[in-house]
């Protein structure tokens, strides 16, 4: 019972730590972290999940897809894991499979916001812009406070050529996080098309300071 207890606290030393180079974007540390933790404790369903994003943000999509698997092997309900699983299985261009995985996601919390819009994205890239446009619309309703969400229904509206909503949606976005960097890109460019050269000037000097300084924050 002791050797199992210290085990357990084992375990969790790891888990604990691995969060913490995750906080600090250092995923492949993590990554070893969470391994550890798996040794340990091969049954924890956290570890998996968190080992398969430590996995996904590092580039390793096979490894990442298998992770997420073992996690949904111990608790199949969890609409993290199956988004997650979703997005690597599209990073992979495994498009069927992967919106099988968001529509569980949604299935399992109709309220994920960015389960629709990473399905919004599948749709968008397989071509069906009346089912990414509702995704899209879906998860700014649903999360209304987040850059993300308007930034990607504004690159839906451009490439419909619906620019003044597009427009909005970028202004929306930078409203909610003014350094949130795709979208100064995007909308500088949307200004150029609308004819709107010198908003497009400061809009790029806003984007290079903006830029310079994330640069100088990594480092």
């Amino acid at each position: 019972m002791e050797d199992s207890n210290n085990r357990k606290k084992t375990s969790e030393e790891y888990k604990k730590r691995g969060q913490q180079f995750i906080e600090k974007l250092h995923y492949t540390k993590a990554g070893e972290a969470f391994k550890k933790a798996i040794a340990i404790e091969p049954f924890c369903f956290t570890s998996h999940l968190s080992l398969g994003i430590c996995l996904k943000k590092t580039g390793w999509y096979k490894e990442a897809t298998e992770e997420f698997k073992q996690a949904l092997n111990i608790d199949p309900t969890n609409a993290c894991a199956h988004e997650n699983l979703a997005i690597v299985l599209f990073l992979q261009q495994n498009f069927k499979e992967s919106e099988i995985e968001h529509k569980k996601a949604i299935q399992l919390d109709i309220n994920y916001a960015y389960a629709y819009m990473n399905l919004g994205i599948l749709y968008k890239t397989l071509g069906k812009d009346d089912e990414a446009l509702k995704m899209f619309q879906k998860a700014v309703f649903l999360d209304p406070d987040s850059p993300k969400t308007f930034y990607h229904l504004g690159l839906h509206l451009e490439k419909l050529n619906i620019h003044e909503l597009a427009e909005e949606n970028y202004q929306k976005s930078i409203s909610l996080d003014d350094n949130y960097l795709p979208v100064r890109k995007s909308y500088q460019n949307l200004l150029i098309k609308m004819g709107k050269p010198l908003e497009s000037e400061q809009e790029y000097l806003y984007y290079i300071n903006a830029r310079s300084k994330k640069v100088i924050k990594k480092k």
